[in-house]
């Protein structure tokens, strides 16, 4: 059923509020399959997504945190790599969710580190570079604590360390 609700989407122009919620429904009872959790993220646009966080903040910032976690763990085709840039890029644009943007700043350096991907770099260095809101490096920290220094440290060839929070910052100067 979530499959052909995916399909409905590709193809219809305007989601109603009906549909969005029928698919948060659907998201949440399949949110154990991270290959369906994947699909689902890497098909909709990011204005879907941000409807789905208007409806259900809480469930969305939990799908799309199991999402990036899923997604930056995974060996993936090169090309599709910068697809998975491009998408964490829309969804951290479209929702002003600390949370969620922490999580698509994570998943692309993960992703950019691990595949050695420039554009998911070039991706992630805009991101993590780019202006903040009081208070967004917080919970940007705390993510980007969790992964492995050498990751870290992997990434910082990318970077102007002093466009950076100095919270984040000393994190990436290990």
């Amino acid at each position: 059923e979530l499959k052909q609700l995916l399909n409905e989407f590709s193809i219809a122009q305007e989601l109603g509020t009906g549909n969005v919620e029928r698919l948060l429904d659907l998201a949440e009872k399949h949110q154990d399959d991270q290959d369906i959790l994947h699909q689902l993220f890497m098909g909709l646009d990011a204005s879907t997504i941000a409807m789905m966080y208007q409806i259900n903040s809480e469930l969305v910032r939990h799908l799309i945190d199991r999402f990036a976690e899923f997604t930056a763990e995974t060996a993936w085709g090169f090309d599709y790599t910068d697809k998975i840039g491009n998408k964490c890029r829309a969804i951290f644009h479209a929702i002003p969710d600390f949370e969620i943007r922490a999580a698509m700043v994570s998943c692309t350096m993960r992703v950019g580190v691990s595949h050695n991907r420039w554009h998911v770099l070039g991706i992630f260095k805009g991101l993590l570079e780019g202006e903040k809101e009081p208070g967004e490096h917080i919970p940007l920290r705390e993510k980007l604590s969790e992964i492995p220094s050498s990751t870290r440290i992997a990434a910082t060839d990318w970077l102007d360390l002093q466009a950076i929070h100095p919270a984040v910052r000393e994190l990436f100067t290990d």
